[in-house]
Parts: structure tokens; sequence; C-alpha cells
């Protein structure tokens, strides 16, 4: 187990700090690269490039700690352990490198992962903040849903003890084509003038066209129904 056999020369030619440091200056020229159809393919390939050099470089870096913790265990007289550790180490570098790419592409790849779903935690939150601001809604059901709100109900909820501030709105199904899907339309208070403040705006904002009304569509229904900024609606509301 202490010395370097056929398996040694075999890894050896696999791990060459050359190839390292190329991978190394690949991923750093992939991130001057722009987005491809507004995704970061090019920072994905320079992780991947990153990986790949970590793991060709893992043995020139055991290799290189393993001489001095041989010198260091050479005097010892106790840990017989420790010092064929040691010892395998130095003789079989690229062997052992083996099972520390694994760390490395492990760790890699937990990394990746806790990224992720801390951006997508992330993600949700400000999505809700912005699209579900308040701490408590209420809605009417039966009959009176299609109906406006009577205002001597709408102020006493107003005056309810512990209410900061209330907000009513109005929703509605409507079709807008017979072979699609429904969408929901919902009326409530906006500032026309900074919409973003209040919805998740993606993309430039229009101003409407005089005599209309804006309209803020989900992203589901530009798909469904081939919608963009500047088009014109005829929404069909009831009496």
């Amino acid at each position: 187990a202490l010395r370097g056999g056929s398996v040694e020369d075999a890894l050896r030619s696999r791990h060459r700090p050359l190839f390292a440091l190329l991978c190394f200056a690949a991923g750093s020229a992939l991130l001057m690269a722009p987005p491809i159809a507004g995704l970061p393919i090019a920072s994905y390939l320079a992780i991947a490039a990153w990986l790949f050099g970590g793991i060709a470089l893992a043995p020139a870096i055991v290799a290189m700690l393993a001489r001095p913790l041989t010198h260091w265990r050479a005097g010892e007289r106790r840990g017989a352990i420790g010092w064929l550790a040691v010892h395998r180490v130095a003789g079989a570098p690229a062997s052992t490198s083996a099972a520390l790419a694994g760390v490395v592409a492990a760790f890699a790849l937990a990394s990746a992962m806790a990224i992720m779903v801390a951006s997508f935690r992330d993600s949700v939150d400000r999505w809700l903040h912005a699209v579900l601001p308040a701490d408590a809604y209420g809605r009417l059901s039966g009959g009176g849903a299609n109906a406006p709100i009577d205002p001597a109900l709408a102020a006493r909820i107003a005056a309810s003890p512990g209410v900061a501030r209330v907000e009513f709105q109005r929703s509605i199904e409507l079709s807008l084509a017979a072979t699609r899907p429904p969408v929901v339309l919902i009326a409530r208070p906006l500032d026309a003038t900074q919409p973003q403040a209040r919805l998740p705006i993606t993309g430039a904002l229009l101003p409407a066209p005089p005599g209309s009304l804006p309209v803020y569509i989900s992203e589901a229904t530009a798909d469904l129904y081939g919608l963009a900024p500047g088009d014109h609606v005829e929404l069909p509301l009831p009496a």
C-alpha cells in the first residue's frame, strides 16, 4: 500500500497542473461572455471549468502538502496509523486525490443546491410581498361577490379596531376567446405613474393611449393570447 504502482502511473498522466491552469483561465475568460437568450450559459461553463481544474490540480496539491507532513512525522515515535497515512499520501498522491476529487465534486454540488434553494426562497419572498402585501385578506361570498361592496359596510371595515389601512378590489372572470381558458380581471387602486410599486412588473412600461385604461397582464395571459406591450384589448365587461 505504501508503494506507487501501476495505478499511480496510470493516474499521473490524467492529472497535469497545466490542464488545471488552462481550465482556470478558460473559466475566467467565460465570465466576460454575454448571456445567451437571457441565460448565463457562459457562467455555468465557467463553474464547470473551475470544477474540472480543481479536480485536476488535486494531485499536485496533495503531493505538495505531503512533503512537509512526512518530515514532521519522521521524528515521531508513536502513532503508526498517522505515519502510514502520511507516507501513503506522499507515495501515491494521484490515487489519493481520487477521493479528494469526489469530495470537491460533492462540495460543489452541495454549494450549488444551497445557492439555488436560497435564491428560490428569496424570489418567492419578494413575490409574496409584491403580490400579497397585506396581513389579512377577505372576500364576499354568494351573490354579493358580483356586486360592488356597500359603502356603509366598507366604512365599517375601515373603522374596525386594529386596522391601519384597508383596500378594496373587484375580480371577475372574463372569456376573451371561446377556444382558450378564461382570465380573471382584477380591478384595484393603483398609481398609474408608478405601477411597479405595487405589481411585479417585468419589461418596459408603455403609457396608455388617450381614452383608454392601462391593463397589466400576467405572463400566462401573454403566452395564451399572444399579447405584448402596446396591444389594445377590448374587455367584455358585464353591465
